[in-house]
């Protein structure tokens, strides 16, 4: 368990939490930086990626739910793993969403994105809040529901 901050300099640094609780802020500082998380990490707290090419990889076999002002200045977010990252409250921006397994978006949240891409599997998007963005299924029997939504959903 960190309780308290982790603050990384400049350069392309990762942050790996394979299983431990991390109750204060993890600063990735400037560069290309990486935060894994893996199904058992918890962040209590919040992350921060800083200036350059900020990726936030998510490891899951279960649901994972988060909310988007617990991870601020990441460009790409990423999830590994059959389980189910489920966005549950806020405005999350990303310039690209690599999924795999399922990804929900809650009627308290909204993604704003390039691209959500898919990888090979059978892989489901479900909108209940709003998205803007384009989704690329890859390979595989893909599944997209939209049960809410706002103006600003497709």
């Amino acid at each position: 368990m960190i309780d308290g901050s982790v603050f990384l300099s400049g350069g392309n640094d990762t942050f790996v939490n394979t299983g431990g609780r991390v109750t204060g802020t993890i600063d990735l500082g400037n560069g290309n930086d990486r935060l894994r998380l893996a199904e058992t990490g918890v962040l209590a707290g919040t992350a921060r990626g800083g200036a350059g090419i900020d990726t936030i990889i998510f490891e899951q076999a279960g649901t994972r739910s988060i909310l988007a002002d617990q991870f601020t200045g990441f460009e790409r977010l990423q999830t590994e793993g059959l389980g189910t990252l489920a966005l549950a409250s806020g405005s999350f921006v990303y310039e690209r969403v690599d999924a795999t397994g399922a990804l929900s978006i809650a009627r308290q949240a909204s993604l704003l994105t390039r691209d959500v891409v898919f990888n090979q599997g059978d892989n489901q998007l479900t909108i209940d809040g709003g998205f803007i963005g384009s989704v690329d299924g890859g390979a595989g029997t893909d599944r997209i529901t939209v049960s809410g939504g706002s103006a600003s959903a497709p």
